[in-house]
C-alpha cells in the first residue's frame, strides 16, 4: 500500500495505523542534503483487524531539521515502540514510550 500524506488530518490517522509500532534506530535515516528523513517501522495491521505485524517505510520530504529527545544517537540497536504522532506548528513530532520523542521540522507535510 502506498499513501501519501500532505495534511494535519491524514497525520491523525497515520498516528492510528501505527499506534504501537516498532521502530529500530537503526533503520531511521536523515538525508540532509536531499532533506529526507527515512524511517522503517514494523507494525500492526489494524485496517484488517487482525494481529499481525508488517514492515512499513515512511519517507519525509522537505525536511529542516530532525531532533531526538531522550533516543541516543549511538544505540543504534535500540527498538522504539510507538504511541502517537502530532502535527504541531510545522513539526511532525512522534511519541515512544519511556519519554522518547523524535521531531521534524518541515515546512510543507510531504509524507
Amino acid at each position: 500500500m502506498h499513501v501519501r500524506i500532505t495534511t494535519p488530518q491524514e497525520i491523525h490517522a497515520l498516528s492510528a495505523h501505527l499506534q504501537d509500532a516498532l521502530a529500530p534506530r537503526s533503520f531511521m535515516v536523515w538525508d540532509q542534503q536531499k532533506s529526507q528523513f527515512t524511517m522503517i517501522l514494523n507494525r500492526y495491521i489494524w485496517e484488517n483487524h487482525v494481529q499481525e505485524r508488517t514492515n512499513s517505510c515512511l519517507s519525509f520530504n522537505n525536511v529542516k531539521k530532525v531532533s531526538m529527545q531522550s533516543i541516543d544517537h549511538d544505540l543504534k540497536q535500540r527498538i522504539l515502540n510507538l504511541l502517537a504522532i502530532r502535527y504541531d506548528n510545522q513539526r511532525i513530532v512522534f511519541y515512544f514510550s519511556d519519554h522518547r520523542s523524535l521531531s521534524i521540522e518541515t515546512d510543507q507535510i510531504d509524507i
